[in-house]
């Protein structure tokens, strides 16, 4: 593995302005996976609230006493991230700063939180996009990605990079799953193939020190998805 230092760090957030569509729980399967089985040096800034990554930590940390943790997790109010995204670029000892953007669903035409997302979304090299299909997330995902094409906008004007994806969280092989495409394809997302299923593997066994991939059934769900999405990283 190349050292950090030769590597440019960058920016990956998972984002959306709805809660409960799994942008912590992707975020700790995603920190992981490019830790332990792809080798990546990682730091994942927490920003939710609800603090679920930075909780998940302290019990991981209390169950495995004599484990190192595998990589850094910190608890950063979103008024701060900014700030301390420049000081880690400066030393530029992680491969990726992975951001668990917080829920945010009040009212969309204050200027403030508007301005909040904008200027995430300004600093992020890879945009991660979790979504479920119900209708309050899939609108709120919708109003998200105006912010999302703005910016993409914006930046491929001044030639700075964003990629940006969505995937499917709590997929399930049902009727009200056949009309995404056509959804993501009208908001201008483009989507994964391979999903995080609707399983108990990954809503109550992911984890801040293991892999999925080590737990029964976790291969076959969790490695085409991260397969897929390392693919995009370096495409």
């Amino acid at each position: 593995m190349k050292k950090p230092d030769q590597f440019q760090t960058r920016i990956m957030l998972s984002g959306n302005m709805k809660g409960g569509v799994g942008k912590s729980s992707s975020t700790l399967i995603i920190a992981s996976e490019l830790t332990l089985n792809y080798f990546k040096k990682i730091i994942v800034l927490d920003c939710d609230e609800q603090s679920t990554i930075s909780k998940t930590r302290s019990m991981d940390a209390q169950l495995f006493p004599k484990w190192a943790a595998p990589y850094e997790i910190e608890k950063t109010p979103l008024k701060n991230v900014i700030q301390r995204i420049k000081e880690l670029k400066s030393k530029n000892e992680h491969h990726f700063i992975i951001i668990d953007m917080p829920r945010i669903t009040e009212d969309m035409n204050n200027p403030s939180i508007s301005f909040d997302i904008v200027q995430l979304l300004a600093v992020v090299d890879f945009l991660f996009i979790p979504f479920i299909a119900e209708t309050m997330a899939l609108q709120t995902t919708s109003d998200f990605m105006q912010y999302v094409n703005d910016v993409k906008q914006w930046k491929d004007e001044k030639g700075y990079p964003f990629k940006y994806i969505g995937f499917h969280n709590r997929w399930k092989n049902a009727a009200e799953n056949k009309d995404i495409p056509d959804w993501a394809n009208h908001i201008n997302l483009p989507l994964m193939k391979n999903h995080l299923n609707d399983s108990t593997l990954i809503s109550r066994h992911y984890s801040s020190y293991f892999s999925l991939t080590q737990r029964k059934g976790g291969k076959e769900i969790i490695k085409p998805f991260m397969d897929e999405l390392v693919q995009f990283l370096n495409n």
